[in-house]
């Protein structure tokens, strides 16, 4: 919902680009991987504005030969920042992704922490992503979202008419409900 809001209320020299970690994901989901993931974002949004930016990142690549180093996309990423007004990065369930990627991730992002750029980290608390914020040049805050028993129950209730096996939500559920988890595995 976030990203609808944000992407319908941009204007023409604005962009909302984001990234989701998933766990399932987690071997391929680099700091590099998902530099490149949000540079093709701008790319696709506005070709002629960031082609530039593509073209010396291929060619310090040694046209193409090699993955762009982090050092190589963080700079191509800052630059793209700059040829806009204002741009949104949403980073979503930076909990599921490896410690050491969250600090590089992050610690790339930080060229592009300039008056233009907002930056929108979403995790469970757990992982206390303002102490990675809070390292870099960026303005934090930090605000606590818990669900309700009305969203559990949403929650439900979707799963519910859009599943085949109604017997295994509600097994999941009852297991959830005690405090446990019950896996399929």
């Amino acid at each position: 919902m976030v990203i609808q809001h944000l992407r319908q209320a941009a204007g023409a020299d604005e962009a909302v680009i984001y990234c989701f970690f998933d766990y399932a994901r987690r071997e391929e989901l680099t700091a590099e991987t998902v530099l490149a993931e949000l540079l093709l974002q701008l790319f696709t949004k506005d070709r002629s504005k960031f082609r530039n930016v593509i073209v010396r990142l291929y060619d310090e690549a040694e046209a193409g030969r090699r993955k762009p180093t982090l050092d190589e996309l963080s700079s191509a990423f800052g630059t793209s920042c700059k040829r806009l007004k204002r741009i949104f990065v949403l980073v979503d369930a930076l909990d599921e992704c490896d410690h050491a990627i969250r600090r590089r991730l992050l610690s790339a992002l930080d060229p592009a922490a300039n008056e233009n750029c907002y930056l929108l980290v979403m995790s469970r608390p757990h992982i206390h992503s303002s102490a990675y914020l809070n390292k870099l040049s960026l303005e934090t805050l930090e605000i606590d979202i818990q669900a309700h028993c009305s969203d559990l129950r949403l929650f439900l209730d979707s799963r519910i008419a859009n599943c085949e096996d109604l017997e295994l939500v509600i097994e999941d559920y009852k297991g959830g409900a005690q405090g446990g988890h019950q896996s399929n595995n």
